[in-house]
């Protein structure tokens, strides 16, 4: 299993555990955000393909039109830190993709929405604990 696996399993299981719907997110440059619920994917057994598989899957199903709010998590599975923010900063933009400089790629995705920073921030913590006691991985989490 590789790291967006192991991610995944974990947002997905800590999801289903407190009863939150989210999103994987991408976004255009006029902040426009596109998604999939995130339980759809956790239905697929992603979990153990290869990192470049489980991005080709995220990316084949986003096409929701989603009206952005709250707080958004920035996940870099390759790096193992998430930075929370406010949905319409226009935070780590993707230098090499001008038409969705919000996008999702091999090094960084985002989920969301959390209508609270503190919901975000609790989410996220506990996460990094799933992480770190599952697959000995330590997840660094920012918020500012």
């Amino acid at each position: 299993m590789k790291a967006w696996g192991k991610i995944l399993q974990a947002l997905c299981e800590e999801a289903k555990e407190k009863g939150v719907s989210l999103y994987i997110l991408e976004a255009d440059k006029e902040m426009n955000y596109y998604g999939a619920q995130l339980s759809d994917f956790c239905k697929n057994n992603l979990y153990n393909e290869e990192d470049v598989k489980v991005l080709k899957a995220i990316k084949e199903n986003l096409s929701e039109k989603l009206e952005g709010n709250g707080y958004v998590v920035l996940i870099s599975p390759l790096n193992l830190w998430a930075d929370i923010y406010e949905y319409d900063r226009p935070k780590f933009k993707n230098p090499g993709n001008s038409e969705k400089p919000f996008d999702i790629n091999l090094d960084r995705f985002r989920i969301g929405f959390f209508d609270e920073k503190q919901k975000a921030v609790d989410f996220m913590l506990n996460l990094a604990k799933r992480l770190r006691e599952k697959f000995k991985l330590h997840l660094h989490v920012f918020y500012t």
